[in-house]
This record gives structure tokens, sequence and C-alpha cells, in this order.
């Protein structure tokens, strides 16, 4: 998937499901690697929280539309 390209949403909630765990894996190979190079580089400020903080907001954000089953209702101020 390229960046900035929406993904579709599957009707599907197991292919949903499946879609989180994915992407839960990927996230959780970076912060990873991220935390590996941090150890590796001398234990310094950690930095790797910046990349666990974004993708937490990403799988949070995933979460959502992958385990809800209706959109949230919009309230018009």
């Amino acid at each position: 998937m390229m960046c900035g390209q929406k993904r579709k949403i599957s009707d599907d909630p197991e292919q949903r499901t499946a879609d989180f765990v994915r992407d839960a894996q990927k996230a959780g190979m970076i912060m990873l690697v991220c935390v590996a190079v941090w150890l590796a580089t001398g234990l310094g400020y950690f930095w790797p929280g910046w990349v666990v903080l974004g993708l937490g907001i990403h799988l949070a954000v995933h979460a959502r539309s992958a385990f809800t089953t209706t959109e949230p209702d919009r309230v018009d101020a």
C-alpha cells in the first residue's frame, strides 16, 4: 500500500481482525528494532518512546475500526 492511500475496510469481522493482527505484528517488530538500536547505541535519551507513541496511536485507531461494528454518531456543533 502506498503512503497516503486509504485502506478499504472489510465488511468481514474476521478479515478486519486479521488485518489488525498483521498491523500489530509489524508495529511490534518496528518497536523491537528501534529499542535494539537504542540499546546498541549506549542507552541515552529513550527516543524509541516517540516511535512507540506514534505506532500506539495508529494501532488504537486501527483497533477501533477493526473491532467496532458501527460508525460512531457524529454531533454537528
